[in-house]
């Protein structure tokens, strides 16, 4: 055992050793020692002395303070950006082709009365107005109406298409020589007493019987409405005085004011035959053609002083007219004013330039235009004529003017008439002039297109637009005394037509404020709806985009903690349109 004893000894001595190795660390133990003693195994040093003075740890006790934020390192700035600024601008002119017969299209829907609307390649429409009916209407809508005459399946004649059904027979002398049904078994037929029994030859719209009487042939002319009754008498010796026998079916005839009243059994006007006038070779005109009602017949008697005039130029033209009663809105008339004669209705010629010696002017109307184009935006307007008769082939030239005053087609009015403004358009030519000793004209017939330029154009803008009343066109000439112009008109089978090329769409734009009122970056909850833009459809331009207007402010300041409610940025006009 006593072996055994120094083992011990030396594994206390190396328990020992070991321990004061970690004593030599510092660490203060269980067995006590402070400041000044011997060092001890203890827990984390602790900084020691008195909170006033210099170096003492601030904070409360179990200091909290959290770290700072990311945002919070960073200064608040105040966001002013660049303003936007929206102003309207002149647009570029458009570039207009208009009216192409080779590619431009009838729309149906557009018909009415007196006009025919076409859709054009270039997204515009060309309406032409006329200065007589030329649709009719029916159950499925309106139809273009169409004069020419066709077979009626026995042996004489009918028109083609409208709402009065004409009937011409094959020979002057038929009781029934032309009928005019104006619908509901309503009809008209009259024929001409001591007639020979000449047979009619057609051509397109109009029958002419040859040697009805003595020097007269007579002419008969489908019209839009109603029949055109002409007697021409080629020399001073020709009757003075034709019976027209009337036979009726459900119409009562009455004379009233110079012309006849045929009324249904209501009292309704359902046809009426104007008064009458003679025109001759030389374009002078006289009313002394006057009617008197005989029994079941209508007299004609016409002024015998005046046809026996050394002054008088043969052919002489007698008009009795049957057709329907105008209604109130036809949209159309037109005269002619002659200097030291007076003014006269055009529905056969308008008169231009020095004819007869008297300077002569021609008004022509078209009221239903601002009815169909209302607020339209109008690109162009062209005049359309057709001069049958001048005093040579040396080209003349005539003025188109706007009419500044209101007036009414007919008598009443003296050289110059109703009063005009500044030339709208202007061109020269000549057609129609027969040279003494030649059977035809050199520079024959035909009709002519007047362009009326940017005049023109801004003048139906104005009509259209309710700037200006639409009081019509003049047409007139020189005072030079071969400038004699002879149109056709209003009654003819070639009347006045005025084409204006227009776009339903005509919007102007303005911006009350320029600044739009920038809506963006409000703090808003994440529930928030983004306010939208109001859509405006407008006629110009479909899909406007119209914003808010009102006082620019800066959007509020962003948070600067980090525990801010999330937000719902709102978009800016830009990015939300």
């Amino acid at each position: 055992m006593s072996a055994s004893v120094p083992v011990k000894i030396t594994a206390l001595g190396l328990a020992i050793v070991m321990l004061g190795g970690v004593v030599a660390t510092g660490i203060v133990g269980p067995f006590g020692g402070g400041p000044g003693g011997p060092a001890y195994a203890h827990g984390p040093a602790q900084r020691w002395g008195a909170a006033a003075s210099s170096g003492a740890p601030s904070g409360k006790p179990g200091n909290r303070v959290l770290p700072e934020s990311l945002r919070g390192r960073y200064p608040s700035l105040t966001w002013r950006p660049p303003q936007n600024e929206a102003t309207v601008e002149t647009p570029p002119a458009a570039t207009t082709t208009g009216f192409d017969p080779k590619t431009s299209t009838e729309i149906p829907a557009a018909r009415s009365a007196y006009d025919t609307t076409y859709a054009n390649t270039d997204g515009t429409e060309t309406t032409e107005f006329s200065t007589v009916p030329v649709n009719y209407r029916t159950a499925q809508g309106w139809r273009p109406i169409d004069t020419r005459l066709t077979s009626d399946g026995r042996s004489g004649w009918r028109n083609t298409a409208d709402s009065v059904g004409l009937d011409f027979a094959p020979t002057a002398s038929a009781p029934n020589l032309a009928t005019v049904d104006t619908g509901a078994s309503q009809q008209v037929s009259f024929g001409l007493d001591g007639a020979s029994a000449a047979n009619g030859t057609v051509s397109d719209s109009t029958i002419t019987y040859p040697g009805v009487k003595p020097h007269v042939d007579l002419k008969l002319e489908a019209r839009p409405g109603g029949v055109k009754e002409t007697l021409v008498l080629d020399s001073p010796d020709a009757p003075t005085t034709y019976v027209f026998p009337l036979r009726l079916n459900g119409l009562t005839p009455k004379l009233v004011g110079g012309q006849v009243v045929l009324s249904d059994a209501a009292g309704e006007t359902k046809a009426v035959i104007p008064a009458g006038d003679m025109l001759d070779a030389g374009a002078a005109r006289s009313a002394g053609v006057t009617y008197r009602l005989t029994g079941s017949a209508l007299e004609v008697t016409l002024d015998a002083v005046w046809l026996h005039d050394p002054a008088r130029r043969f052919p002489v033209q007698v008009d009795p007219t049957i057709k329907m009663p105008v209604d109130g809105g036809s949209g159309t008339d037109a005269m002619y004013v002659q200097e030291g004669v007076g003014s006269a209705k055009g529905d056969q010629d308008l008169l231009v330039g020095t004819v007869n010696g008297h300077q002569s002017a021609s008004y022509v109307k078209f009221s239903d235009l601002v009815g169909k184009l209302q607020y339209h935006t109008i690109f162009g307007a062209q005049l359309w004529m057709v001069e049958y008769n001048s005093d040579s082939c040396k080209p003349r030239e005539i003025t188109v003017d706007p009419v500044t005053g209101s007036w009414t087609g007919g008598s009443g009015y003296s050289w110059p008439g109703p009063a005009v403004g500044g030339s709208l358009a202007s061109k020269s030519f000549a057609h129609g002039y027969i040279a003494f000793g030649h059977s035809s004209s050199d520079c024959p017939t035909a009709g002519e297109t007047i362009n009326l330029g940017a005049a023109g154009r801004d003048l139906v803008q104005r009509w259209v637009n309710g700037d200006q009343p639409n009081y019509g066109l003049s047409i007139r000439g020189s005072d030079d005394s071969l400038s004699g112009k002879w149109f056709t008109g209003t009654g003819t089978a070639n009347p006045p037509k005025l084409y204006v090329t227009h776009s339903p769409y005509n919007a102007s734009y303005s911006i009350p404020n320029p600044v739009p009122n920038r809506r963006c970056c409000r703090t808003r909850t994440a529930r928030s709806r983004s306010p939208s833009p109001t859509r405006a459809r407008s006629p110009g331009r479909p899909g406007t985009t119209t914003w808010p207007t009102g006082p620019t402010t800066p959007p509020p300041a962003l948070p600067s903690r980090s525990n801010a409610p999330r937000t719902s940025p709102v978009p800016s006009p830009a990015a939300a349109a």
